[in-house]
């Protein structure tokens, strides 16, 4: 019984962070799930002592702020030697910072 609550559990766990990024992806595009699965995972899980865990709702907002920032960068007008590694490095990096 131990391993079947430890296996629920970690179904849990990995459902949240899932979900974020489904819904980043359903208004993103392949570009969008990873930052999704992130931010869902993240405000299910969060860092240090000063995070609030916000759980279900939390990564859904998240997930949905995450896709439209995807989805706007992805307007954005590049050079070609760019265009390659922005999908790669700059769609998640603009979960890390925020650009003004």
């Amino acid at each position: 019984m131990q391993n079947l609550k430890t296996l629920g559990n970690s179904a849990f766990t990995m459902m949240i962070p899932v979900l974020g990024g489904y819904i980043a992806y359903s208004i993103a595009g392949r570009p969008g799930l990873v930052p999704g699965m992130v931010l869902g995972y993240l405000a299910n899980n969060p860092i240090g002592e000063i995070g609030a865990k916000s759980g279900f709702l939390g990564a859904m907002l998240l997930a949905i702020a995450s896709g439209y920032l995807v989805k706007w960068i992805k307007t954005w007008k590049v050079h070609k030697a760019i265009k390659a590694i922005i999908p790669i490095l700059i769609y998640q990096l603009s979960q890390h910072y925020h650009w003004d």
